[in-house]
């Protein structure tokens, strides 16, 4: 077999470069190593598509099918051999080569995995690369995923009758003439033509969860390469027999629109098969990927299929989304060094506290975490509404980060350490009660108190308590429970943005200040770490003499993270 390595050559790759270690020239289908001056063969930084499919699951064995040889990309690793019940080799490589005539410009090369990747078991290069998914991606011309369940028929098939479904669910008139056996049915069918378009492996990959991320541009092809073409109403409530290709983006809309309508229609509240839809679109990670909340693929990568030996793809399979290189794809890692999937996940927690400490926060546990671990997200937490609400806040370009958070070891166990502002939130009660009462005065609907809690041993206040505030100065809420069980609870401020409303002048004093939260309980025990996480909380307000009033003890500055009741404080979490 003939090879092309870059060691052959003598040469040294920069790591940090943005083009690929590899391209596979399609028309020879011949794999070229990075050469000095970005060269490929005898192409200079040459444009390439890249392709987001998945094969790993049905790997052959060197006992199975041996009929079937390794293909041939002149590579010095062998090409792994999949099930041919999934694809063809021929499948394969007519899907490949007929990439370019769906470009709309001369495209001679593509990134793909198993030609471009070294392939051996512990090879440095293999970790390496692994590392540099996301430069990889971002910088292909075209991005295509191959979903290779159904050919262009049974597809159209597929989308028209989730057409029909969709003109039903957002049927204004609805409301008025659909009965209970009507929804029963409309639900049933959802339910069934879900599991048919997401039946392909694609949706349950945890690799191409990370690659529809980075890139949800990406163009959907058919089982034959040809691409996914569908009526506009197929896809989005909006109507028109105008046929468009389908892309990863239309179908985090259109997941993510039905899974609104399942939770907020009235007409489907009362449905107890909705949870069917809600499992098999949450399954799929779709609904979720919209949000663009990078923390959320380690929430959705809980219904993503992994193999035993591959436990560590929790973290590697998502890592490029945060644009960083853990455990072996570390350049300064060890060499031979072996981590497991714990070390890897106080990786990826700690470096997300180090490069945005606010977004790092915004989950709820949805399990008890163990003691001293609840300070960074792992595949059992949850991103709910509230971080959604949270997450538009700190993306605003006047949010300001008022925490620092890091790590630190106790024992043999890292933890979570946080200093900046915090305040009791006994403290906050009445400024939030006084501006909730209030709100009508200032003609907007901005005032409000969200909590979202995580799940904990021992913890279990009513349901109904699950609010900071209630609608009058003595009604019982989640605050005076935590006060009534004696638990001393902390809200530490993770930042702050303070805007000045749409359309109105610069010297006008009114402002809307939106502040994120993390709630802090202090334990009873004196094991681990001084404070256990409790959940995190998020308010926004509006004022309209703000500008004039905030200094001060006032509850405006208490609200606004300016009062005497916050101070700095620090201290270990988990």
């Amino acid at each position: 077999m003939a090879t092309h390595d870059n060691e052959a050559h003598g040469s040294t790759f920069d790591n940090n470069c943005r083009w690929p270690r590899r391209l596979l020239h399609l028309a020879t289908l011949t794999s070229y190593p990075w050469e000095p001056g970005n060269r490929y063969g005898c192409y200079i930084e040459p444009e390439y598509f890249a392709i987001s499919y998945t094969w790993g699951r049905w790997e052959l064995e060197e006992g199975d099918y041996p009929g079937i040889p390794h293909l041939d990309f002149h590579t010095p690793w062998n090409i792994p051999r999949v099930n041919p019940n999934r694809f063809t080799q021929k499948q394969f490589i007519d899907v490949i080569q007929g990439l370019p005539k769906l470009s709309d410009k001369p495209i001679e090369f593509l990134w793909l995995d198993v030609a471009c990747i070294d392939q051996r078991e512990r090879s440095h290069e293999k970790a390496m690369e692994i590392g540099r998914q996301g430069v990889i991606f971002r910088g292909a011309y075209r991005v295509f995923a191959w979903l290779y369940t159904y050919n262009r028929s049974e597809l159209r098939s597929i989308s028209e009758q989730l057409a029909s479904y969709w003109r039903y669910v957002w049927n204004p008139l609805l409301k008025n003439k659909a009965t209970t056996e009507d929804i029963a049915e409309v639900v049933g069918n959802i339910i069934s033509t879900l599991e048919k378009y997401t039946a392909d492996p694609w949706f349950t990959s945890l690799w191409t969860l990370q690659e529809a991320y980075i890139r949800p541009d990406a163009l959907l092809l058919d089982r034959d390469g040809d691409q996914w073409l569908a009526k506009i109403n197929s896809i989005s409530p909006r109507f028109s027999e105008e046929e468009v290709p389908i892309g990863v983006e239309d179908v985090f809309e259109s997941f993510d629109m039905l899974y609104r309508a399942m939770n907020e229609l009235p007409i489907f509240c009362h449905n107890q098969d909705l949870h069917g839809i809600r499992d098999r679109i949450e399954a799929t990670g779709c609904a979720a990927l919209k949000t663009r909340i990078p923390t959320i693929l380690l929430s959705a990568s809980q219904k993503r299929k992994i193999g035993p030996k591959n436990t560590n793809d929790r973290v590697y399979g998502i890592m490029q989304a945060f644009g960083l290189k853990l455990g072996v794809s570390e350049p300064d890692s060890p060499p031979h060094a072996i981590y497991d999937l714990e070390t890897l996940e106080d990786q990826l927690g700690a470096k997300l506290m180090e490069t945005t400490p606010a977004m790092s926060q915004l989950f709820t546990h949805s399990k008890p975490a163990p003691v001293g671990k609840a300070w960074r997200m792992s595949y059992n937490t949850f991103i709910p509404h509230l971080a959604t609400l949270a997450s538009s806040v700190i993306r605003m370009s006047s949010f300001e980060t008022t925490t620092t958070l890091s790590t630190r070891n106790i024992g043999d166990t890292v933890v979570g350490h946080f200093s900046g502002p915090t305040c009791s939130i006994q403290q906050l009660v009445y400024p939030w009660r006084e501006y909730h009462v209030n709100q009508q005065l200032t003609g907007y609907f901005g005032n409000s108190v969200g909590v979202a809690l995580d799940d904990m041993v021992g913890l279990t206040p009513p349901l109904k308590l699950w609010k900071f505030f209630g609608v009058g100065e003595g009604e019982y809420s989640l605050v005076d429970w935590f006060k009534n069980e004696g638990l001393t609870v902390m809200v530490h401020m993770l930042g702050r943005s303070v805007n000045l409303p749409k359309n109105y002048a610069e010297n006008t004093p009114m402002r809307a200040v939106q502040v994120v939260g993390l709630l802090l309980l202090r334990p009873e025990d004196a094991v681990g770490p001084e404070w256990r996480r409790l959940g995190i909380c998020w308010w926004r307000i509006w004022d309209h003499d703000y500008m004039n009033r905030v200094e001060g003890n006032s509850s405006l500055a208490t609200l606004a993270g300016k009062g005497d009741g916050w101070t700095l404080q620090h201290g270990t979490f988990g």
